[in-house]
């Protein structure tokens, strides 16, 4: 586990439960819907995970690349499908970390997907910075998507604004 801190803002990460966020704090009050510590991150409504080679839900874990079809591990029996990519339930490498950030990587080698995933986690006073970034290796084609999927906090009265480019 990762504690980060700076300015107001505090934030865990968990690089063992595929880099989740159970919390993120501003001023001691709850930005993420907070995850109990003896939950799985990635099963809960709450934090926030990363989402990759893929970020939304494969039909019954099958994709085509190019000509050839892949079947993924269906991880949402409920409705039969491959939700949310593969490296949430991976264990990343912590390249850096200090008091108020971290770099986390993984490569990811589950055919047809062939990447390299990192993750940067700033926190200063002006809030949180993440980037990620996702790099194809080989010379397949291989279709890739990433993303990240918080569970804000919502307590009454509660008003969420951001800024994307």
């Amino acid at each position: 586990m990762l504690d980060l801190g700076a300015g107001d803002w505090r934030a865990r990460l968990l690089p063992g439960q595929g880099a989740a966020m159970p919390r993120l704090t501003w001023r001691g009050r709850d930005v993420l819907a907070p995850v109990p510590d003896d939950a799985d991150p990635n099963a809960s409504f709450g934090g926030a995970f990363l989402m990759a080679p893929w970020t939304n839900r494969l039909d019954q874990g099958r994709i085509v690349v190019g000509d050839a079809p892949w079947c993924l591990p269906v991880n949402r029996q409920q409705d039969l499908t491959a939700i949310h990519g593969l490296v949430r339930d991976r264990a990343w490498t912590v390249a850096h970390s200090d008091r108020g950030s971290a770099v986390l990587t993984l490569a990811l080698d589950a055919a047809p997907f062939a990447c390299d995933v990192r993750l940067e986690v700033g926190l200063a006073d002006a809030g949180l910075r993440l980037a990620l970034a996702l790099t194809a290796r080989g010379d397949r084609p291989q279709p890739l998507g990433l993303g990240w999927h918080p569970w804000f906090a919502r307590p009454p009265g509660t008003r969420l604004g951001f800024a994307a480019r």
